[in-house]
């Protein structure tokens, strides 16, 4: 079953995955685990999409939660369905704001 939620605090290692296994990985310090801990706990909201517990998309961002938000990263397990993860993610986010 795919889950579309707002979690407090993601795993360092599912996140580096994710990001392999989408096109962010050649762009993203997945070779350096202390930069990426310190990513995920600077971002102040991520938003993610998981099929059975197993994460398959990642949105990492920064926000007032009034009015902007910045998206730093979108990264989607290309094994998993990229279209309907990235539409429903990006529903997910916007819910969150308002």
């Amino acid at each position: 079953m795919i889950t579309y939620q707002i979690e407090e605090k993601i795993e360092e290692e599912e996140f580096t995955q994710v990001l392999l296994n989408s096109t962010l990985g050649e762009r993203r310090p997945v070779n350096k685990p202390e930069r990426i801990v310190r990513m995920l706990k600077h971002a102040n909201l991520i938003a993610t999409v998981r099929d059975n517990e197993k994460l398959i998309g990642v949105s990492r961002l920064l926000t007032d939660f009034v009015y902007c938000t910045y998206l730093s990263d979108l990264a989607v397990d290309e094994n998993g369905n990229k279209q309907r993860t990235h539409s429903n993610n990006k529903k997910n986010i916007h819910q969150k704001q308002n």
